[in-house]
């Protein structure tokens, strides 16, 4: 019985804290660096900023820019220092994102009100 009571109370644990999100997977590409993953989590288009270059980009042309990125800034640590939600209608993290060449201010926006979360702006700037 007491076998059984703590595989039951494990497993509820495991659940409750085992709470992967769109923000944690968007983490994950960002530290391995991959744009192509990344960039299937936008829908059409992506208000992106790199450093002082805001625009708006299809979802192909935003895979382009943060490859770009991702070969000049390689990644040696991204951590989410805040993070939260509108209604349940958007999702935001603001992390830190040090680079081999430069610190970032990172910015994450997740519209949440489709069938499917999206990536909808992407911020990079320099601390």
């Amino acid at each position: 019985m007491k076998v059984l009571l703590f595989i039951v109370t494990l497993l509820v644990n495991t659940s409750i804290f085992n709470t992967n999100n769109i923000l944690d997977d968007i983490g994950k590409l960002i530290i391995d660096r991959d744009a192509v993953e990344l960039c299937k989590l936008v829908s059409d288009n992506i208000d992106l900023t790199i450093v002082d270059v805001e625009k708006t980009y299809s979802k192909s042309q935003a895979e382009e820019v943060l490859k770009s990125f991702f070969k000049s800034h390689k990644v040696k640590d991204f951590k989410v220092l805040h993070s939260g939600s509108n209604n349940k209608a958007l999702e935001f993290a603001i992390a830190r994102l040090v680079t081999e060449n430069t610190s970032f201010r990172a910015y994450i926006l997740v519209d949440k009100t489709g069938s499917s979360d999206h990536l909808i702006e992407l911020r990079f700037e320099e601390e």
